[in-house]
């Protein structure tokens, strides 16, 4: 739920002031007028809107706690407040299905405090999530296996869901947050937004501190949703005349090119990934008719950062790097018919300006001068190659720990606090090898180093469709197998401790025998609630 430490009591007030608040004290202006209810919001059944009306204005809030007995329990959880008004209105999350809560309401101001309830509402089980009356999506089918080892810190996981339904078409991607025990207590369908049956999520992420998640579908689509499930901004790649994919005009921001894979805040702007066509001479002959003169199209990965009013930044690729190779990679489906060559799957914005990005099908990381005050502005500073030979990058590759020093085909390259980087990737050729792991890169600029000092091993054999981690604040790291290999299909979350060797706590994920797009979870992501 939304959650906060209960504020102080106000502050000690002046001898003026304390003389007209004993003058007013049997007024009780803080007293709650009427019934206050909590009742389900629409379309969603793990969360409540509750609405209190106070005879003035006056602080409110409302404390609630899990009554698993029926026999009551002790408020242990409370809504954020409203600090003035009459009327006021919450919306609580962070519930699970089929569990009964005890609730009340909590008024208080200058001249007195007033409370009411108990109450209770029980919620609904997930068999029918948007409670449109008719089954399409089953969340209370998902099947969670949980192993902790050891002694783990992650307390709850936000992840997209989609799996085949028993038709075969897929069914949608919802995003949902689960707590470390397995239960749902969170999740947002995204299907009103873009208007069809189903929708494909390629990309999300959760501002700080805001908790807002920003997430990517259908590529066409950036919405921000607040856990109230209320959109707090909407972009869309938009038509000639504003409208977006489902006819309406109502974007805050619209957009040309495809968005894909990453989406993050960074400072005052929201940054995506991009996409487009364009045409190269093709002199390998990609698409094999004997033709090396012609010219094919190439999909070119590239960067937008949107403003409240419109697009403050964009950069492709061909800026830099000319296309190379010809790849036979279908992710683009019929959006983009040109070979897809880099395959950017992730942006990182570091505090000095510095934009990184992964391109897996280079097995490549790139960093690009993003300060508009640099001499070299929308330049690349430095490439780094999963080929420890490449003499083309500019950093040798090595690792004085013993562990292998080269990566294939990487996801989610991210710069931690003290500089090192990250890597979720395969190191060996091949799409089936069974080192899956997550890597730490330190860097030595003066001697041009980058030396792989920590590994986390998955001990899984996870496919090359998507895959994150993230530290905690311990050290920590939490990352993603989307999906692993085998039948049915399934993805798997781990905890490891600092050391990197030792797995402490994991969570698995399955679609039934229908199978994944891409499998059950694409990435997840640690989540901790304010408590």
């Amino acid at each position: 739920s939304a959650q906060a430490t209960r504020r102080g009591w106000l502050p000690v007030l002046s001898p003026a002031l304390v003389m007209v608040a004993m003058t007013t004290k049997d007024a009780r202006a803080a007293t709650i007028v009427g019934t206050p209810k909590c009742t389900q919001q629409a379309l969603n059944v793990l969360r409540y809107t509750c609405s209190v009306q106070t005879m003035a204005s006056a602080e409110v809030w409302i404390d609630f706690c899990e009554d698993s007995s029926g026999s009551g329990c002790t408020f242990d959880r409370e809504s954020l407040h409203s600090s003035s008004g009459t009327t006021h209105s919450f919306t609580l999350w962070n519930l699970k299905p089929s569990t009964n809560y005890d609730w009340q309401a909590y008024a208080r101001d200058g001249s007195g405090h007033d409370t009411a309830g108990t109450y209770q509402f029980t919620t609904s089980s997930l068999a029918d999530p948007d409670q449109d009356g008719t089954n399409e999506v089953d969340l209370s089918s998902i099947s969670f296996t949980i192993n902790t080892p050891g002694t783990y810190e992650v307390e709850n996981v936000l992840f997209n869901y989609a799996c085949r339904d028993p038709s075969a078409i897929y069914e949608t991607d919802y995003l949902i947050i689960a707590d470390a025990s397995g239960n749902i207590v969170w999740y947002q369908d995204v299907r009103h937004i873009a208007g069809t049956s189903y929708s494909s999520i390629s990309g999300f992420s959760m501002t700080r501190p805001e908790r807002h998640i920003l997430v990517i579908v259908d590529h066409e689509w950036i919405i921000e949703y607040d856990l109230a499930g209320t959109e707090q901004g909407l972009y869309c790649r938009c038509d000639a005349s504003g409208k977006c994919p489902d006819g309406i005009a109502y974007p805050d921001v619209c957009f040309d090119d495809y968005v894909h894979h990453d989406v993050r805040e960074k400072g005052d702007l929201v940054w995506a990934l991009t996409a487009e066509d364009m045409q190269y001479h093709d002199p390998e002959d990609c698409n094999k008719n004997d033709d090396t003169g012609e010219y094919v199209d190439f999909v070119m990965d590239g960067l937008y950062a949107f403003s409240d009013t419109g697009i403050a930044e964009e950069w492709d690729i061909s800026e830099v790097m000319t296309p190379y190779g010809c790849s036979t990679d279908s992710y683009w489906g019929s959006k983009l018919s040109g070979f897809n060559w880099s395959h950017a799957n992730s942006i990182w914005l570091g505090p000095d300006q510095l934009w990184t990005l992964s391109l897996r099908d280079l097995n490549r990381v790139i960093q690009v001068y993003g300060d508009p005050l640099d001499a070299d502005y929308r330049d690349i500073k430095w490439e780094l190659s999963g080929d420890p030979s490449d003499t083309g990058d500019d950093w040798a590759l090595t690792s004085d720990t013993g562990f292998d020093d080269d990566f294939n085909r990487q996801h989610h390259a991210w710069l931690t606090l003290d500089g090192t980087m990250f890597y979720d990737n395969h190191n060996q050729d091949g799409i089936n090898s069974s080192t899956t792991r997550a890597i730490e890169i330190e860097f030595d600029n003066s001697a041009g180093v980058a030396d792989i000092i920590a590994e986390y091993d998955l001990g899984l054999d996870c496919t090359h469709t998507g895959s994150a981690f993230d530290m905690l604040p311990s050290g920590n790291v939490v990352v993603t197998c989307g999906p692993a290999t085998g039948s049915p299909a399934s993805s798997v979350i781990q905890e490891f401790d600092t050391s990197g060797s030792t797995e402490v706590w994991e969570m698995k994920i399955n679609c039934d025998s229908s199978g994944a797009r891409n499998g059950p979870v694409y990435r997840g992501r640690p989540v901790f609630f304010v408590h």
